[in-house]
C-alpha cells in the first residue's frame, strides 16, 4: 500500500535535471507550467541544432549513439515527467515504516544533496580543464561536451531508482535478520514479511517497461567505451 508522500525530497536533483532540459513536474501557476513544458523543447531543439551544425571531430558512432540515447531520455522525461521517479519514492506502508527506515531515508536525502553539489563542482572542473588544455579546438567540441553532460544528467533517474531500492532492501534485510536472530517467527510474522516483500516486487514490476527502457540505454552507453 502506498500513500501520497515522498520518503525523500527530490527538488534539488530534479531542478538540476530541469536546467539541462528535462521536464519538471510543476503544480504552480499556468504560466510556470507552460514554461516547464516549453523550455525543455527549446533546449532540445537548440542543443541538437548546435551539435549537428558543428564540425564533427569525434567518432561518428559515439556521436550517433549519444544522440539516440539523449532523444530517448528526453521523450521519456517529457511524457512521463517525474512520475517514474516519484512513484518509486512514494511512501510504502509496511516497508517504509520499519525500524531504521527513517534513518536510511535521512541519509539518502543528505547523500542526494551532496551528490548534486559534487556533480556541479566536478563538471565545472572538467570545463575548466578543457578551456586550459584544449584551447582553440574547444569551439569544435563545445556542443558535444554539453550533449554528453546532458546525457549524464538524464541517467540520474536510474541512479535515484537504485538508491531508493537499495535503502528499502537494506531496511527489509536488517529487520528480518534482527527478528530471526532473536525469536522464532510465527505464522503472522512470516506472512507480514512475505507481504512486504511482495509489495516491493509489485512496485518494481509496475514500472517494468520504463525501467527496462532506461537501463537498455544506460547499458548501451557503457558499451560505447569498451
Amino acid at each position: 500500500m502506498m500513500i501520497d508522500s515522498l520518503v525523500s525530497s527530490l527538488q534539488y536533483i530534479m531542478f538540476l535535471r530541469f536546467i539541462f532540459g528535462f521536464r519538471l513536474d510543476c503544480n504552480s501557476s499556468p504560466q510556470m507550467r507552460l514554461f516547464t513544458k516549453l523550455y525543455p523543447v527549446l533546449f532540445f531543439i537548440v542543443l541538437n541544432f548546435a551539435v549537428w551544425s558543428s564540425e564533427n571531430v569525434l567518432n561518428p558512432t559515439l556521436r550517433y549513439s549519444t544522440v539516440i540515447e539523449y532523444c530517448a531520455q528526453f521523450f521519456v522525461s517529457f511524457l512521463a515527467k517525474q512520475e517514474f521517479v516519484n512513484k518509486n519514492y512514494q511512501f510504502i506502508y509496511g516497508i517504509d515504516s520499519l525500524p531504521g527506515a527513517h534513518k536510511n531515508f535521512k541519509r539518502l536525502r543528505v547523500f542526494i544533496k551532496f551528490f548534486c553539489l559534487y556533480y556541479i563542482l566536478l563538471r565545472l572542473l572538467a570545463i575548466l580543464q578543457l578551456v586550459v588544455y584544449v584551447g582553440p579546438l574547444l569551439k569544435n567540441v563545445t556542443a558535444d561536451i554539453i550533449y554528453f553532460h546532458v546525457c549524464d544528467i538524464g541517467r540520474l533517474n536510474i541512479f535515484l531508482v537504485f538508491c531508493i531500492l537499495f535503502c528499502r532492501v537494506k531496511t527489509f534485510e536488517m529487520n528480518f535478520q534482527t527478528i530471526t536472530d532473536v525469536v522464532v517467527l510465527d505464522k503472522y510474522s512470516v506472512k507480514k514479511y512475505i507481504n512486504m516483500y511482495q509489495t516491493l516486487i509489485d512496485y518494481v514490476e509496475s514500472m517494468d517497461m520504463l525501467f527496462k527502457l532506461m537501463v537498455i540505454f544506460f547499458i548501451r552507453y557503457n558499451d560505447r567505451f569498451r
